[in-house]
């Protein structure tokens, strides 16, 4: 299966700017010219523009993506997409975390950060959410024992 992340990437700022880097990057002819599949990269990758039309946003999100640049053209791709987004004029952001504990990587780029992007640690305790719903509870005081 192989060691896989999640990743998430933002790329934003002028529409102009962000048009054209945009297009150096995912026009049809460049894709073509590359031979990149980007078959499955393109259904988790979203254009938005902002309410009052003075942004652009590039996001992409993937669970379980084997984010290995020397075996996928199409991640070296993107990453050439967002590392360069501040040559441009752009802001940039980048989280992949792996499977292993430790393995995180945070990166941003540009001189007008919005920080959309953050990694969140969180317990998640079982008997809280899942078998504290299903199960009778009884208070601390009762599970005491009174012997």
């Amino acid at each position: 299966m192989g060691y896989r992340s999640e990743v998430s990437i933002v790329v934003y700022g002028e529409p102009s700017r962000f048009q054209r880097h945009f297009d150096n990057y995912f026009a049809k002819d460049v894709i073509d010219d590359e031979g990149l599949d980007l078959s499955y990269i393109i259904p988790k990758t979203k254009v938005i523009v902002s309410e009052d039309g003075n942004i652009k946003y590039f996001s992409f999100n993937a669970e379980g993506i084997k984010w290995y640049t020397l075996n996928y053209p199409e991640i070296v791709h993107l990453e050439k997409f967002y590392m360069t987004a501040s040559e441009a004029g752009l802001n940039a952001e980048f989280v992949r975390i792996g499977e292993e504990f430790d393995d995180v990587e945070v990166w941003q780029d540009g001189d007008d950060l919005d920080w959309l992007l953050s990694v969140e640690r969180k317990v998640h305790n079982e008997l809280e959410w899942g078998l504290a719903q299903e199960n009778k509870q009884i208070g601390i005081e009762k599970a005491v024992s009174h012997q």
